[in-house]
């Protein structure tokens, strides 16, 4: 394996400064060498240390990953988010797909249903994992999917998403996946930078669950046009608070609650890590049930 690293010279102005980095399989593991030459500025060479550097060694028990000895026993780990329309999956599947690279960014990529599953890959416990991420608007219907893990997602903003899951995800969980109750199921609310924020003038999808407060409570006193007279504002007391959604997870006897927001990033890191553990814990012979009957908060 080969690399060329090219970087200006310092110890000479007319001198450009070459580095041939070679690693090499040997008896006693792998080298590394280093082999230096100085060109000046008409691409003649000015000096070369004729004797490669050995600086440093990897014992022959650890070899690279390459495209020439990929891994081929990488567990994949379906998992499945259901939830009413509108609480925030696709957002949060849609900062799922930029990694690491952005935690807190708000401008996120527009995904297409039809590349369900989403990917995500992630190395844990010394070895890599491939988790695989649909929802309710996967192209494949989703109940004829097999998901190893399920996350139940509401929006904090609105108490009538929590209010289904009880009523009707945590059924279509139980029933038409996990039978058995061998499969983890999540309870993950999305929306968080919306709790308590008496500046945000906004609403959430319409509900029948939760009517609008009167105008003498409301957080502006802008007036209500038709496009809002059929969604609920945005009012503190609408938020659902995370004690009162523990107890509904733990009422539903689910493994673990978490909650973040996917559009600013809060908490994004930690959830995923989580729920990573989780999807993880599945491929292993104790499964990713938490013991007992309890609930734990991520």
């Amino acid at each position: 394996i080969r690399y060329l690293i090219y970087a200006p010279s310092f110890t000479c102005s007319s001198s450009i400064l070459y580095h041939v980095v070679r690693l090499k399989r040997a008896s006693s593991g792998w080298h590394l060498f280093i082999t230096a030459a100085h060109y000046d500025a008409h691409g003649s060479t000015a000096g070369r240390r004729r004797t490669p550097l050995i600086v440093g060694s990897i014992p022959s028990s650890v070899a690279p990953v390459t495209m020439a000895n990929p891994p081929t026993d990488i567990p994949s780990v379906p998992i499945l988010l259901l939830g009413d329309a509108g609480v925030g999956k696709s957002t949060f599947l849609s900062r799922l797909t930029l990694g690491n690279t952005a935690s807190h960014t708000t401008t996120l990529p527009v995904l297409r249903d039809l590349d369900q599953p989403f990917p995500f890959d992630i190395r844990m416990y010394n070895r890599p994992y491939r988790f695989e991420f649909s929802d309710t608007a996967s192209p494949t219907n989703y109940t004829l999917l097999r998901p190893a893990v399920i996350v139940l997602c509401y929006s904090i903003a609105d108490p009538a998403s929590l209010a289904n899951l009880q009523t009707n995800w945590i059924r279509i969980a139980e029933d038409h996946f996990n039978p058995d109750d061998s499969i983890p199921i999540i309870v993950l609310g999305l929306q968080r930078d919306v709790r308590g924020r008496e500046d945000y003038r906004g609403s959430v999808r319409p509900s029948a669950h939760s009517p609008p407060p009167p105008h003498s409570q409301a957080i502006s006193d802008e007036p209500i046009t038709d496009e809002d007279a059929g969604s609920v504002p945005l009012n503190p007391r609408t938020f659902t608070y995370p004690q009162e959604a523990l107890r509904i997870a733990q009422e539903m006897r689910c493994d673990r609650y978490c909650e973040c927001s996917a559009l600013t990033g809060e908490l994004f890191r930690e959830v995923v890590e989580d729920l990573a553990r989780t999807a993880a814990l599945t491929t292993t012979e104790q499964g990713g049930r938490t013991p007992g009957m309890s609930c734990e908060v991520m």
